[in-house]
């Protein structure tokens, strides 16, 4: 099993005795004495605040592979770690913060959810026993095969998968989990197709549904997030089985396209034409059935975003229902 260990480097400075003749320890100590501890100091005004911490990008993350090989792979993540602040607290230490982040890259996690329940965990311990929030986001690398027309002409992909996890804990026991996965798709708009087609048909031209028949039409990019909420506690997102639901609802743009698989990505997209509408419904419907076993209690969250190709601006969908009604179609 591979591991990821950080360079570690020591930085050449003066020591705190030798700058101010007395120890660190001994000011430390005089200040907690005296009562000058500022974040535990009382505030001028006695209001709870819902959150204080901080946001930091690039921290680097152990996971496991989330296809399922014993192989460890480091990720670098964009991440918020906030607790509560009571009215009776001035402010919170925020190199605790800073310690927890550090102390757990020396860890490898089994997702980027344990990760980031670590962090929380950890964060309610420190400060206050109160509530704490950590949401945490990456892109996992990963080579896909793609096959060629003979077996010489076989090449990989660099693709990015997109996860994301949110936790929210309260005096140590996770009480709100969510997790998911973002992917990069095509559309094609089956508004142009329809218009198409009656065109051909008032022109008295013949029109036949057949393989080649995906009529023109404007396609688009777009991204796509799915999101599983209410998570039970203990459980993870199965990311490669989301992945084959996802492929059954939509076509996913793939980086290293031969001439033949581009034809096929193109046509699979023009025969099944979408709206951003018809993407978050298939692929939420598609996500609930294949989780339904150990999630019926979860909620899912599908957004899209489209690129546009013809027109100045992007359109957006979102849908959010409960695994128990989505497994009803």
């Amino acid at each position: 099993m591979q591991q990821f260990e950080l360079p570690r480097y020591e930085r050449n400075q003066p020591d705190f005795s030798e700058v101010f003749g007395v120890s660190a320890a001994e000011v430390i100590q005089d200040m907690d004495v005296s009562g000058d501890d500022i974040p535990e100091q009382e505030p001028k005004y006695a209001f709870n605040i819902n959150s204080a911490g901080v946001r930091r990008d690039n921290i680097p993350v152990k996971l496991l592979d989330p296809f399922g090989s014993e192989q460890v792979f480091q990720v670098f993540c964009s991440l918020e770690a906030s607790t509560e602040v009571p009215y009776f607290k001035r402010g919170i230490h925020m190199s605790r913060i800073g310690d927890i982040i550090a102390d757990s890259t020396q860890n490898t996690y089994e997702s980027l959810q344990q990760y980031g329940l670590a962090l929380a965990e950890l964060l309610t311990k420190y400060e206050y026993q109160g509530s704490s929030q950590v949401k945490v986001q990456t892109k996992f690398p990963y080579l896909e095969n793609v096959k060629g027309w003979k077996e010489e002409k076989d090449k990989v992909s660099l693709e990015h998968l997109g996860l994301s996890a949110s936790i929210h804990t309260k005096q140590g026991s996770s009480y709100s989990q969510s997790a998911g996965i973002t992917v990069a798709n095509i559309t094609a708009c089956p508004c142009v197709q329809s218009t198409f087609k009656h065109t051909l048909k008032v022109a008295g031209n013949l029109v036949q549904d057949s393989i080649f028949s995906p009529f023109i039409t404007h396609s688009q990019r777009c991204r796509t997030t799915i999101e599983v909420l209410n998570l039970p506690v203990g459980k993870t997102i199965p990311i490669k089985r989301l992945l084959e639901a996802v492929d059954q609802g939509i076509v996913r743009v793939q980086n290293t396209l031969p001439r033949e698989y581009e034809l096929l990505m193109v046509y699979r997209a023009h025969k099944k034409p979408q709206f951003i509408e018809d993407v978050v419904r298939e692929v939420a419907v598609r996500v609930g059935h294949v989780i339904k076993d150990d999630y019926q209690q979860s909620s899912i969250r599908v957004f899209s975003e489209s690129m546009e190709s013809i027109h100045d601006f992007d359109i957006q969908a979102e849908l959010v229902e409960s695994v128990e009604n989505l497994i009803q179609e």
